[in-house]
């Protein structure tokens, strides 16, 4: 038989586990790099620049080289964060009672 409380409390451990997901995700880093490393850029799991390493060498160098090594290295930061958090989520979904690919 339907039971609309039994509902309405699966609804609110599915948003309260949802809501740590997100938190976790937040807390998640990585490392994009460009330039064989001469370039880094550290990144979280909200897509916010931690910080920006650029080699002594570069200082030289032609400003239009930088500029596209430190964009190069963001999205490299981009793409590693990505698959990071899908990689995440994946290993979420069973937890999800069934939500998951195959369940219905």
């Amino acid at each position: 038989m339907f039971n609309m409380g039994d509902l309405m409390g699966q609804m609110k451990d599915m948003q309260s586990k949802i809501q740590e997901q997100q938190a976790e995700m937040l807390k998640l880093e990585v490392l994009g790099e460009a330039g064989a490393g001469l370039v880094s850029v550290r990144l979280n799991g909200g897509r916010d620049v931690l910080a920006v390493q650029i080699d002594d060498s570069l200082m030289g160098d032609d400003k239009g080289v930088l500029q596209d090594l430190l964009a190069a290295a963001i999205n490299d930061a981009n793409q590693k964060l990505e698959k990071l958090m899908q990689s995440k989520m994946m290993g979420m979904m069973p937890g999800m009672g069934g939500m998951g690919p195959g369940g219905a």
